[in-house]
């Protein structure tokens, strides 16, 4: 479910100075299974393994592996907060608040945008477990629709699907808003992380019934085209029992 993860070597990239500040500004936790720690800037393991989570669910993202880093931020202005919940006695996690990291960060804007773009995904499965998926979905069939879906960040007020075109597939909102409203007159509705776009209209091959764009601050979503909608639909009844549901 999780992308590439980033390993703690890639902070070489920072100037020795800064990593240096970096690590000695670290709080490490040690955490017994089951107990957990909230993430506002970086986080690595250094022993044992923590399941990637929104602090409002307990669907699990993906999980962290010792040697393994992750980042609280996203491309967009907006971010789903998240938590790391150990999975086993005697894992150790090192962290830093987003102050701490970001100052660190400022220094290389390349591992910087990388660590966002690699956030991404990541805020992306954990907004959509906030919502239907997670609650109806076991973690194996989440697994296997999450898979299928490639993660798209859009900008501000970018439009996804305008009113009266074919819904172009199935949309999960992971971070952010996805608004929609009459072709750019009064917003009529905004979905949240969690919420599928136009479920209906997806079922029935049907014209998106509103235009859908990016709210104010932008939007990370999950995206399959129309034929891969049909295949999971197809392929993973409690999935379209979820849309037929809505």
């Amino acid at each position: 479910m999780a992308p590439p993860p980033i390993s703690l070597d890639a902070l070489g990239q920072l100037s020795p100075a800064r990593r240096e500040a970096l690590l000695q500004a670290a709080t490490i936790e040690s955490l017994g299974a089951e107990e957990e720690v909230t993430v506002s800037g970086l986080a690595f393991v250094i022993t044992g393994q923590a399941s990637i989570q929104a602090t409002v669910a307990e669907a699990s993202a993906g999980v962290l592996h010792a040697g393994e880093l992750l980042y609280a931020k996203s491309p967009i202005a907006e971010t789903v907060s998240l938590r790391l919940v150990a999975e086993a006695d005697s894992t150790q996690i090192a962290m830093w608040d987003a102050k701490t990291a970001d100052e660190a960060l400022s220094s290389s804007p390349e591992l910087h945008e990388r660590l966002k773009v690699a956030s991404a995904r990541i805020q992306a499965i954990v907004g959509c477990s906030m919502g239907a998926m997670g609650e109806r979905l076991d973690e194996s069939l989440r697994t296997l629709a999450v898979e299928r879906l490639e993660t798209r960040i859009l900008q501000p007020n970018e439009v996804l699907a305008p009113a009266g075109l074919p819904v172009p597939g199935l949309v999960i909102v992971g971070v952010g808003t996805v608004d929609l409203d009459d072709d750019g007159e009064e917003v009529r509705d905004s979905l949240m992380p969690g919420d599928f776009l136009f479920a209906t209209e997806v079922l029935g091959a049907e014209a998106a019934p509103a235009t859908a764009r990016a709210g104010a601050k932008g939007a990370i979503v999950l995206f399959g085209g129309r034929a891969v909608a049909h295949e999971l639909l197809v392929t993973c009844p409690p999935l379209l029992e979820i849309f037929a549901g809505m």
